[in-house]
């Protein structure tokens, strides 16, 4: 292969790479020097292509993508800064970040808040007052101060004692689902090869936050802009316990091998990781959240009919039920965790900043984390088995969200009942763990959550149904749970739950006569807006945690 031709390819394929950047960039406009990145481009592919005159073709063809990626990659990166106002940002819906271009408009002890250039000019060509950024950093300084006890502290890796905010908009309002607030992964490791900002930086949604506050203004609801930083936030100091950082003062080392990478990236359940994050925003005072309570009850007007009927817990796609769910579960877990607050807020920062070992990352190791650190954890009542005890907690709970009556007369009571063993009163649970009064306070129109008909089931981790009738006689599979719903139901206590209650998350369980396949899912990045039909918050932090994985992959295989 001739190294003109070697040369031409890498120049066009680097030059399309930039000018397939501007189409990512928000409101049209092209925030880098294009002509000083062509002559940069073209200096430095000198220097690479004579590395490969003599190598094989096939080889080289190879290698060629790779490196103008990288080249680009450098190139970006000298442009690309937060000191000169430069962040890396995600174009979700592929492998690229662009340079987010934005002007510091605050800078605090505790906090910088920067703009994305041109945002305030759309903000204001759909009549939105503009961000009061001082009280912005004044509000979060107070929901740090409000959430260090449950969770702990940030870390700080640029060793500027700061985070940073920064305010991103699209262009123009969505119609449905959108994306709040982020926080990205891969800025907790080094430059390098990487688009890592190197420093704790939260993104924010100042558009569509911006209109949505103005809706829930009206209902006398909290600031969606104030509790999105309360959610993201949680996030922000969870990643480095999840990322097992030793050092939490300094940026993460690229991995050297997958099995090292592997290791580092072992990232906590989602449906945890969301579901505190819902929940910090309400121990942070903008709580609670009234909208995922609702269409955890099947609200149709949110795009959630029949709520939580035929879904998984654990089972993660993003979806606004996802949120609902999860957040309903944590918020249980921590309110029934302890009569105090201070107790309350001792489990939950366990489940955050708790060993590897005993951290609240799946659904086993969040049960024993009740076990050793719930003050109001009682063997007697839940059982000493971590499987039991999350199967009588998550029994009782999904009972009580729809009303289910409990009675100290075993013969009146509800009952729970785990594989083929014996019932169980639901009385002594639910005496114990009552479902919290600031959630039963939203849930007083019907549920809409119809009961189905069925006597044979096969399901996810954590899928639960609302069925009429009676649990269908014949061995039932050890992890299938079922609540029977007690005679103080009314006319037709007919009614009864059930869930397969594995906390492992790859486990389908059936009554059918054969266990289904398992079947892998892709690991390639990949991001889809979950179907809504009211303007209620989404996130993209799967979508990042894989899409960091990916780029970390490229840059080891590199």
């Amino acid at each position: 292969m001739k190294w003109e031709n070697t040369f031409g390819n890498w120049y066009k394929l680097s030059i399309n790479l930039l000018f397939r950047l501007k189409k990512y960039l928000p409101f049209k406009r092209l925030q880098i020097n294009l002509k000083s990145m062509q002559k940069k481009i073209l200096i430095l592919l000198f220097l690479f292509t004579s590395c490969f005159v003599n190598q094989d073709k096939k080889k080289a063809e190879k290698a060629e993508s790779e490196q103008v990626q990288l080249l680009f990659l450098a190139l970006l990166a000298n442009q690309c800064n937060p000191e000169s106002g430069g962040f890396f940002f995600p174009d979700f819906f592929g492998e690229d970040y662009i340079c987010l271009r934005t002007t510091l408009v605050h800078s605090g002890s505790k906090v910088n808040i920067y703009v994305q250039n041109g945002l305030e000019n759309l903000q204001a060509s759909y009549g939105f007052n503009k961000i009061n950024y001082n009280a912005i950093a004044s509000n979060f300084e107070t929901i740090q101060n409000n959430l260090e006890p449950a969770i702990g502290k940030p870390s700080d890796i640029n060793k500027d004692g700061k985070i940073d905010i920064v305010f991103f908009g699209f262009d123009s309002l969505s119609s449905g689902a959108f994306i709040a607030g982020f926080v990205d992964p891969i800025h907790f490791f080094v430059r390098g090869q990487l688009p890592s900002n190197q420093r704790e930086v939260i993104f924010i949604n100042g558009l569509e936050l911006l209109d949505l506050k103005s809706t829930l203004a009206k209902e006398n609801k909290p600031d969606p802009i104030l509790a999105t930083l309360a959610h993201e936030y949680q996030h922000l100091v969870r990643l480095p316990y999840q990322m097992s950082m030793s050092d939490r003062n300094s940026p993460l080392p690229i991995p050297k091998t997958e099995t090292e990478l592997a290791s580092r990236l072992n990232f906590d359940d989602s449906w945890i990781d969301e579901g505190t994050s819902e929940l910090a925003s309400d121990i942070a005072g903008y709580g609670p959240q009234a909208l995922r309570v609702y269409c955890f009850r099947g609200d149709p007007r949110y795009g959630c009919r029949e709520g939580f009927n035929g879904r998984s817990l654990i089972d993660w796609n993003g979806s606004i039920i996802n949120y609902s769910m999860a957040y309903m579960f944590m918020k249980y877990l921590y309110e029934v965790s302890a009569s105090t607050i201070q107790g309350k807020n001792l489990f939950l920062y366990q489940t955050v900043t708790g060993s590897s070992s005993n951290r609240g990352k799946e659904a086993k190791t969040l049960s024993q984390v009740f076990i050793s650190s719930a003050a109001s954890y009682n063997s007697s009542i839940l059982s000493s088995n971590s499987t039991e005890v999350f199967q009588r907690l998550y029994a009782s709970f999904l009972a009580l969200s729809l009303g289910y009556e409990t009675n100290s007369t075993f013969s009146e009571d509800s009952t729970i009942r785990i594989g083929n063993s014996s019932p169980i009163g639901m009385y002594p649970i639910a005496n114990a763990y009552p479902y919290p009064s600031q959630l039963t306070e939203l849930m007083s129109f019907p549920t809409n959550i119809t009961k189905l008909s069925a006597s044979q089931f096969e399901f996810m981790p954590y899928r639960a149904y609302r069925v009429g009738g009676s649990r269908a006689s014949g061995p039932y599979h050890e992890n299938a749970v079922s609540v029977k719903r007690g005679k103080n139901g009314g006319p037709d206590p007919l009614d009864f739950l059930i869930f397969n209650g594995s906390l492992e998350k790859e486990k389908f369980i059936t009554t059918k006569s054969s266990e289904p396949e398992f079947i892998s899912l892709s690991q390639k990045p990949s991001f889809q807006l979950p179907i809504s039909f009211a303007p209620i918050q989404v996130g993209a932090g799967e979508y990042l945690k894989k899409l960091t994985k990916y780029r970390l992959k490229q840059v080891i295989k590199n």
